[in-house]
């Protein structure tokens, strides 16, 4: 999921990691973030759509990810060759406080649209579901509070028949929270995320890290999230309670 890479890298490197793994789905980056309808290199957009439906074949699940890109009417343009090329869904098109220029791409467009990741606010959730701004909700465990916010969101989009695909941007606890979410609510039908870039600043935290097998990831049978803190951490980290105004060290 980067940007600084030719569609023909990309393509090839989804496809080296499908094989490995038994990966069914995945998804680009279009666009640039934030970018105000500018690409991340010249046509990269239009050359990247197609060729990963080339290599990948018609069968492997593909979406695509704008980062809050575009403005409406591009987003719209851009969502029709996605559709054109069999794509999944297509995620944040435009900036995410814009919630109604998102409602008008989902509005025009027949790829499922897809939206949520940062938002931070129940109510708004409460409003994208209700308008069906998205066709598919994707809080953030991170960004929304913690697994009980996040769970109300997934419950939220249960209700009103939306599905739910919760964001996880990378193999930190992030990625163990979102797996138990995503196992326990009947909303995560679909494909879930699961990085494939290496964080240096994750590794050495936690284990056993969930493994990718025939393209899916066990439950965990362990007491409690399945993995235990790396002693070598806990050893290292800086340890401070918070008792009222004081700080402790």
């Amino acid at each position: 999921m980067v940007r600084d890479i030719t569609p023909e890298a990309e393509a090839d490197r989804i496809a080296g990691l499908a094989a490995e793994f038994g990966f069914r789905a995945a998804k680009i980056r279009v666009g640039e973030a934030m970018g105000r309808d500018v690409d991340a290199a010249p046509h990269r957009t239009e050359r990247i759509i197609p060729r990963m439906r080339e290599v990948l074949g018609p069968d492997f699940l593909l979406s695509a990810d704008a980062n809050g890109g575009y403005t409406a009417a591009q987003a719209i343009r851009v969502g029709r060759i996605l559709e054109q090329h069999g794509y999944f869904h297509f995620e944040e098109p435009c900036p995410f406080p814009q919630l109604d220029e998102t409602a008008a791409v989902a509005d025009a467009l027949d790829i499922p649209v897809s939206g949520g990741e940062q938002d931070t606010s129940l109510p708004q959730f409460h409003r994208m579901v209700s308008r069906r701004a998205v066709d598919i909700v994707q809080p953030d465990v991170g960004y929304i509070g913690g697994i009980s916010r996040a769970r109300k969101v997934a419950v939220l989009a249960e209700a009103a028949g939306i599905p739910c695909t919760p964001h996880c941007a990378n193999a930190s606890l992030l990625q163990v929270f979102t797996l138990h979410l995503a196992l326990a609510m009947p909303a995560c039908i679909h494909p879930q995320e699961w990085s494939i870039e290496r964080t240096p600043w994750t590794e050495g935290v936690f284990g056993p890290m969930p493994e990718v097998v025939g393209g899916e990831v066990a439950a965990p049978h362990e007491p409690g999230w399945g993995i235990e803190l790396e002693e070598g951490f806990v050893a290292q980290a800086e340890r401070r309670i918070s008792r009222g105004s004081q700080q402790m060290d």
